[in-house]
């Protein structure tokens, strides 16, 4: 019963609500003058996007679900112009509301960066939904297998996932140590997503080389099963 509800405080814990919005103008950097139809996405929340108005004014947000809230990053994209990428995270309060995004005239006609994945980066992101059911399954294990500390190996397994995260229009690589053992496969504008179950392949090692040295730490499920098969 405890490790269910250990499962489902870590659910109500990821159904946790922010708010987080921002406003501003787009303007091109060779005159000043605002750009209306400029669309602004939100980066890493790819459900979000916006037109700004004909004096160059946007507003962008959403109320959000998230243990790591995403970052406050916009790309801002128009036709003649080249694609412009900003990172906000670091603004708060009325900063948020005074944003400034200067779009360079292009020197062809759309001015956006195409950027496509290739077939092995797509099949690296769409990994997730495997990683999941490999953490599920490692999940029910754990519950049943005999360790110590089996309370910390469990926390370890829902909270700590490693992302990396591959910006293709910095080039910025980060590392997030902190996520949640479900994985969605998320396509964010601007970044590629890549997951690794570490808590996972760490049980698993450990478990086969307990095995190796003759302790079986599922030995209590295979009677378990052995029992309800005779």
């Amino acid at each position: 019963m405890k490790y269910i509800l250990l499962v489902v405080a870590a659910l109500l814990f990821v159904s946790c609500e922010k708010v987080v919005t921002g406003s501003g103008k787009v303007i091109s950097a060779a005159d000043g003058k605002p750009l209306d139809y400029a669309r602004v996405y939100w980066t890493n929340y790819s459900r979000v996007s916006v037109e700004t108005d004909s004096m160059g004014n946007f507003t962008i947000g959403d109320t959000i679900k998230c243990i790591n809230c995403p970052d406050f990053e916009l790309i801002c994209k128009r036709q003649g112009y080249e694609t412009k990428y900003e990172d906000f995270t670091n603004k708060s309060g009325e900063d948020l509301n005074h944003l400034l995004i200067k779009m360079t005239p292009s020197q062809n006609k759309k001015g956006e960066r195409e950027v496509k994945e290739t077939y092995w980066e797509n099949s690296l992101k769409s990994l997730a939904a495997l990683i999941s059911l490999i953490n599920l399954f490692t999940l029910v294990m754990m519950t049943q297998a005999k360790l110590k500390h089996k309370t910390i190996w469990l926390l370890a397994l829902l909270f700590l996932s490693v992302t990396i995260k591959y910006n293709y229009y910095n080039e910025d690589i980060q590392f997030l140590l902190l996520s949640f053992f479900i994985q969605i496969r998320a396509s964010p504008i601007g970044w590629y997503l890549y997951y690794i179950p570490l808590p996972a392949l760490v049980f698993w090692s450990y478990y086969f080389f307990k095995r190796k040295k003759g302790e079986d730490l599922l030995l209590n499920l295979r009677r378990k099963n052995t029992y309800k098969e005779g």
